[in-house]
């Protein structure tokens, strides 16, 4: 069952008022700590109960591996449970880490398609377009997979390259201005009204974006948390794909930026 909250709830609210454990399977980045020195071990796995890292990310499937302004991110090696890179930087402040994955076509037969539609958040549009496929339904897609993580090295105290864009269909960026503040972006632009999840160890909510594309962490959400979206637009002619963006964004507000 769906729950939909008004942003202006503190995620603990939220979070305490749907405690159910996390279905889905996201792509996520999990660095070893969100604030370091010069360098960090960040993990790149898939993972059904969020901070968990369960499956590896082969490297192979890495498209693009990309930092912000003043950092770099690398691949180290496959770990048992994920992917390992090293993000680094000598610039002070709030830094980001994308993973971007290679497209992969899918395709999920009727037994599995309401499964599908229960693990990701996506609009009641495309909903509409699974649900008037010709029985017996295939969803046949084109999945394309994004990931971002925040980290501050040395100091919390500049968010703006938090704020700019790694040039993802769909992903999360900060503001700089307001601190748990974050704005969900599909190609560039915020996607206003559009239902997203919230995770945190184990627990998982559900929320909308508000009128800008927004929603805010409360600052009572201690640790690190997660930020999911999915959007899948329905095929433009018959046989063709559906195409499904899921973008997943970590960073943790338990110390207030310095």
């Amino acid at each position: 069952m769906r729950l939909q909250m008004t942003i202006g709830m503190s995620a603990a609210a939220i979070l305490a008022l749907a405690p159910a454990p996390a279905l889905a399977h996201d792509f996520f980045l999990l660095p070893a700590s969100f604030n370091a020195g010069a360098e960090v071990r960040v993990q790149a796995t898939v993972g059904a109960s969020f901070p968990a890292a369960e499956i590896v990310v082969t490297e192979d499937r890495v498209a693009e591996a990309a930092a912000s302004e003043g950092a770099s991110l690398r691949v180290a090696g496959a770990g048992p449970s994920a992917l390992d890179l090293i993000f680094a930087s000598a610039a002070p402040g709030a830094h980001v880490a994308s993973l971007r994955l290679a497209p992969r076509d899918v395709e999920y037969a009727e037994d599995r398609i309401p499964l599908i539609m229960e693990e990701y958040e996506v609009d009641e549009a495309a909903r509409a377009a699974v649900a008037a496929l010709p029985a017996p339904r295939v969803l046949r897609a084109s999945s394309q997979r994004f990931a971002k993580s925040i980290v501050c090295f040395q100091s919390c105290a500049d968010w703006t390259r938090a704020a700019r864009p790694a040039g993802h269909p769909l992903e999360f960026v900060a503001d700089p201005a307001e601190p748990g503040r974050f704005v969900l972006l599909f190609q560039g632009e915020p996607l206003a009204n559009y239902p997203i999840a919230l995770a945190r160890a184990s627990e998982r909510a559900h929320l909308v974006t508000d009128d800008a594309g927004a929603v805010r962490v409360g600052g009572g959400t201690a640790g690190a948390f997660m930020l999911f979206a999915a959007h899948m637009s329905a095929p433009a002619s018959p046989g063709e794909r559906f195409q499904m963006l899921l973008s997943s964004l970590t960073a943790q507000l338990s110390e207030p930026p310095r």
